[in-house]
């Protein structure tokens, strides 16, 4: 690439364990080692607790949850083999730690095992120098949450407006966070920096949770 780095793509569905493991060898295969894992798959389809059918939970555990299990166990078991350490960085969510929203009991639920599966895989991976650590996002500008608002209904009688007003409100800083917001935190985790860490939590919410 024209900076110098390269990069590849893989198809993967994270909640296939034959897709891991081809993921992982072809990461291996191209790259020539795996130092840096970071678990970012996630879906949060809103749905209230007495129209949610079991598929429906069991598919976000699926991906949130198994997903980021699947993962971290073919990509540390590479780490381990190559006896440098590495970094693993779960992408958790405000909802780790306090419900957002109604209709997301299936998505909290797969988030707080995610939060409580990294701190238990810290101290498995600690005595390999692989360190451990999590991400809790707040609202973030992704491209997919701006697909997402854009196909929801308009529902008659809903100030759209009034509603995005309330949202803001709650926000201290007064906007949605961006890709790079999160990025950034990753990297200082995936870097040097953080080289005293493992088990943490970091949290990048604009201070949502204070309010």
């Amino acid at each position: 690439m024209a900076n110098g780095w390269k990069a590849a793509a893989v198809t993967t569905d994270v909640s296939k364990e034959d897709d891991v493991k081809r993921m992982v060898a072809e990461t291996v295969k191209r790259f020539g080692s795996i130092g840096i894992l970071v678990n970012n798959a996630g879906i949060y389809p809103e749905i209230p607790l007495r129209q949610m059918s079991l598929d429906d939970f069991q598919k976000v555990l699926s991906v949130n949850l198994n997903g980021v299990f699947l993962c971290t166990k073919y990509a540390s078991e590479q780490m381990i083999k190559q006896g440098n350490g590495g970094r693993v960085i779960n992408i958790t969510s405000i909802d780790a730690l306090h419900p957002s929203s109604v209709g997301l009991a299936h998505y909290d639920a797969s988030k707080h095992g995610v939060w409580g599966f990294t701190k238990n895989i810290a101290l498995e991976l600690a005595p390999y120098k692989i360190w451990v650590n999590a991400i809790a996002p707040g609202g973030i500008l992704t491209p997919g949450v701006k697909k997402l608002q854009s196909s929801m209904p308009i529902l008659g009688g809903v100030d759209m407006e009034k509603v995005m007003e309330a949202f803001m409100s709650k926000i201290p800083m007064r906007r949605l966070g961006e890709a790079d917001d999160i990025g950034m935190v990753a990297l200082f985790l995936a870097s040097d920096m953080s080289a005293y860490m493992t088990g943490s939590q970091i949290i990048v919410d604009g201070g949502v949770l204070l309010s």
